[in-house]
């Protein structure tokens, strides 16, 4: 117990270091590559893996698929706004390295001089390694669509899609349910729907907490 709160505290202490010192960063690849993931290219590969995944854990014994509520929350830093989100949704657990959930969220945009905030609706798969471990690493990635009342970016359009990928630690509690933290990068852009497509990149970290449905 002593060692988990150890790694947890660490995993703390950077996540804050790196999104307060390195906001934009995609740690995921360059744009407009194959390994640049942020992109169009980002959802058809990602969805693609999460497809292939879903079809392997789908034979996995029947006690595994669990269901579970989720409150997530998140901060963003970029392009001079500041992003906080707060998420609800259903979470379902397919293996014990699989699972995928549906959130709507509230999102508001901030800086000098305006500001802005919608709604959205967001599916996440999530990839967790140490299986049978209270602690345990995982990848997750997540892609959904926005509509906010005001421009998004100030110069962009109110409608948006948005990606996220996210490494963080999942911490079991003793009743099954979860703690999680996770550090962030995230995408908004109109997909070139509109004329003006700025886009928007940002960093942060966010908290979710499960529980689990009997």
């Amino acid at each position: 117990m002593k060692l988990n709160r150890i790694t947890i505290l660490i995993v703390l202490i950077m996540l804050f270091k790196t999104t307060f010192s390195f906001s934009q960063i995609n740690p995921l690849g360059i744009d407009n590559t194959f390994i640049g993931l942020d992109r169009e290219n980002g959802f058809f590969i990602m969805s693609g893996v999460a497809l292939a995944s879903y079809f392997l854990s789908i034979k996995a014994n029947e006690n595994d698929k669990v269901e579970y509520y989720q409150l997530h929350v998140a901060y963003f830093n970029g392009d001079g706004y500041d992003v906080f989100m707060q998420n609800f949704g259903i979470e379902r657990e397919y293996s014990k390295w699989f699972s995928t959930r549906v959130e709507a969220n509230l999102q508001e945009f901030s800086k000098a001089n305006y500001s802005t905030f919608g709604f959205g609706v967001k599916v996440y798969t999530r990839w967790s390694l140490l299986r049978e471990k209270r602690v345990k690493p995982f990848f997750e990635y997540g892609a959904g669509a926005f509509g906010a009342l005001k421009k998004f970016p100030e110069n962009g359009s109110r409608f948006t899609f948005n990606l996220t990928y996210a490494i963080g630690l999942e911490y079991l509690l003793s009743n099954k349910n979860k703690l999680r933290i996770d550090y962030n990068f995230i995408h908004h852009s109109n997909a070139s729907l509109a004329d003006a497509n700025p886009g928007f990149d940002g960093n942060g970290i966010s908290l979710s907490y499960s529980w689990f449905l009997e």
